[in-house]
């Protein structure tokens, strides 16, 4: 027997099933992209022979180095470049010292007379590099006291003490083994090589020197005091700056009011732009990303701001002005084409193929002109906008397309000022030890562990971007900022600035 609906039933279990077979794309949407993240590879290499540079975001050669760094997962955009050969002499840095091994035979005898041999010269065989291990020096630190031999024989004359003592520098932390040069090696290990604390404990046992984790957390969390002045000098500079570049990564506190030891907090990164002159990496930690960080951070900016999309960035100061990275849009339509319903793949492909266009033409200012780099930006988001008229809103590329048209005023302000980069790469880079830091030392305990690591990775990465030697930065300043008055002045801590002459003498 046949059951009969009627035509209302049966138009309402029609949409039912419309709905839950668009359902269903979306669930196979977010598997696709879910399963190539974990399994897939991580590079964003685009195969268009239609572009023309399928070269640009090439693996071998890249644009940026890792860019769009998450925490998750590393993609990296790339062009050709025909990579130069290193040379022997280019590996091997000058400053590396020199020693001369000659080999010589005490038993020489001719081999005809037998009678004994004497050396004529030397020849070259081969040049090699050898390793010594570091090692620890157990330093006594004694005071020398000095007396005045006149004033003892005439004492009924200077009736004040005639003895005095050689000065002493401060030490970076009082009554306790740990000198500069050790913290700075416990620092470059942990912010510069991302080993965490108690992984340094068994090296510091094989050079003879027996401590416990909470020994080394306790010297940094101390020795950071120092650096807080100079930190505040850098900020202040850093925001004095036209154009900056910004992001900011999750990171756990174990320890902290109100939350939950497994709720997220965050790093915050401020950078300078390239072009800038004095560049600067500042970190900043907070328990959110909400607009009141953003508020604390940028209070009174009037510069250009560039970073994601993230809704935070809407607070920032009126006086100042916000643009958006093109790479996270590559990186929406890339997923559009490799994670996306199949029948958008293709409509997909055009946008990533238009913006590869864009970032050739930006990279690559002598194949093209600044004019035809502003036409293909316009012509591309024309192009999204008539696309989003066909395209469902909830689908994978939808969402891609309504992306690109909220972030359209953001993406678009580089048109205007030829100083504003095309992408945020920049800040991505060095947000990424952060990043790396996070999957070896997984998590702070407090949140004082947290503006330490904040603030070690502000000096560190600071001077890298400077070019120092992030080692023999440290110590250096961990030997002379202790020896400033208490509250240091700006003119005092001037000469600390990694770009001062004498900084990139002593420590380059």
């Amino acid at each position: 027997m046949t059951e009969t609906v009627s035509r209302a039933e049966y138009e309402k279990l029609l949409a039912q099933y419309g709905q839950l077979v668009e359902e269903n794309k979306q669930l196979k949407e977010q598997l696709n992209y879910l399963v190539r993240k974990l399994f897939g590879k991580s590079s964003e290499k685009t195969d268009l022979p239609e572009q023309g540079q399928i070269s640009l975001f090439d693996e071998d050669n890249s644009v940026f180095s890792q860019p769009e760094t998450t925490g998750q997962q590393t993609e990296t955009v790339t062009y050709t470049r025909k990579k130069k050969r290193t040379t022997r002499q280019e590996k091997i840095a000058a400053e590396v010292p020199v020693e001369e091994v000659v080999y010589t035979d005490d038993q020489a005898v001719c081999h005809n007379c037998q009678r004994e041999l004497k050396p004529m010269g030397k020849s070259f065989v081969r040049e090699q590099i050898r390793f010594v291990p570091a090692e620890l020096h157990r330093e006594r630190v004694f005071q020398t006291t000095y007396k005045c031999s006149y004033c003892e024989q005439h004492q009924e004359i200077y009736d004040k003490s005639s003895l005095h003592q050689a000065p002493v520098p401060k030490p970076v932390l009082a009554h306790s083994l740990a000198t500069p040069s050790v913290i700075a090696q416990v620092a470059h290990n942990k912010y510069e090589l991302y080993v965490p604390g108690y992984r340094q404990l068994r090296e510091f046992k094989q050079m003879g020197l027996t401590i416990s984790e909470p020994t080394i957390i306790n010297w940094l969390n101390k020795s950071v005091t120092w650096l807080m002045p100079l930190i505040t000098c850098l900020k202040a500079e850093l925001l004095s700056q036209r154009y900056l570049h910004g992001d900011e990564t999750p990171c756990q506190v174990l320890r902290e009011p109100n939350k939950k030891a497994s709720s997220e907090s965050f790093l915050w990164l401020v950078c300078s732009a390239r072009q800038n002159e004095h560049q600067i990496v500042y970190f900043e930690y907070h328990l959110s990303r909400s607009m009141q960080v953003v508020k604390s951070i940028f209070q009174d900016y009037d510069g250009h701001f560039l970073c994601d999309g993230l809704g935070s960035y809407n607070y920032l100061d009126e006086r100042a002005e916000r643009s958006g990275c093109w790479a996270h849009l590559r990186r929406k339509f890339y997923e559009s084409v490799t994670d996306g319903e199949t029948r958008n793949r293709g409509i997909a492909q055009e946008g990533l193929r238009q913006i590869n266009d864009i970032f050739h033409s930006y990279y690559h200012p002598a194949d093209s002109t600044r004019t035809k780099l502003i036409n293909q930006i316009k012509a591309f988001f024309n192009w999204v906008r008539e696309t989003s008229l066909h395209v469902l809103e909830k689908s994978k590329f939808g969402k891609t397309l309504y992306y690109a048209l909220n972030q359209e005023v953001y993406l678009c302000r580089l048109l205007k000022d030829p100083n504003i980069a095309l992408d945020n790469n920049i800040a991505e880079r060095h947000i990424r030890p952060a990043v790396m830091g996070r999957k070896n030392w997984l998590f702070s305990t407090s949140q004082t562990g947290a503006k330490t690591n904040a603030a070690f990775l502000t000096i560190v990465e600071t001077a890298k971007a400077n070019g120092l030697n992030v080692r023999r930065y440290l110590e250096y300043l961990l030997e002379k900022l202790p020896q400033l008055p208490e509250f240091p002045t700006k003119e005092q801590l001037a000469p600390y600035l990694p770009w001062t002459k004498l900084v990139q003498e002593t420590c380059h």
